[in-house]
């Protein structure tokens, strides 16, 4: 069985089990990168190492994609306000933002110039297209999202001071 269709078979199982026990069936969907914040215990843990992985001086091209992010602190209030709100139901995507590669680079070159980033697209292809999420249905839960840029800085410094990364910071 393909991966869809089990996931589709395990929401059908899970809506069933719901309405026979009466309850309320919620589903609370991170982006694609829900590791982002003060939260890497390993490297291999984080999923945020992969917009890190330029700042090993390892590639001189970003990746030709884009993807949604939404800091780990953000998941797990979700998760607490989902329960505590009666009026929560169905599905929620968790994403504060969504940006293609490129602009992840920008942000953090921005924000730590010492690091080196690569500058160019690994591809000659116009650049994939940075798909729409909508925030509203998460913010009705009263959840505040996390900006991307805080996270971004959260997720760094937590990697540094960790020891997963090094750049000079003397001039930041």
């Amino acid at each position: 069985m393909d991966e869809s269709k089990e996931d589709e078979a395990i929401g059908e199982l899970s809506q069933a089990i719901a309405f026979r026990a009466d309850l309320q069936l919620l589903h609370l969907r991170a982006a694609f990168f829900d590791s982002m914040g003060d939260n890497a215990n390993t490297l291999r843990d984080c999923e945020a190492a992969l917009c890190l992985d330029p700042t090993h001086g390892s590639s001189s091209t970003y990746p030709n994609f884009s993807f949604g992010w939404i800091n780990v602190k953000d998941v797990a209030l979700a998760h607490i306000l989902a329960y505590e709100v009666p009026s929560a139901n169905g599905r929620y995507c968790m994403v504060e933002r969504v940006v293609h590669y490129s602009e992840l680079v920008q942000i953090i070159r921005e924000m730590y110039p010492n690091i080196p980033l690569p500058d160019k697209c690994a591809d000659d292809k116009p650049s994939v297209p940075i798909y729409q999420v909508s925030k509203e249905k998460i913010k009705s839960l009263g959840l505040e999202l996390t900006p991307l840029h805080t996270s971004i800085k959260e997720t760094i410094e937590s990697l540094k001071e960790k020891g997963f990364v090094t750049f000079d910071s003397s001039n930041l």
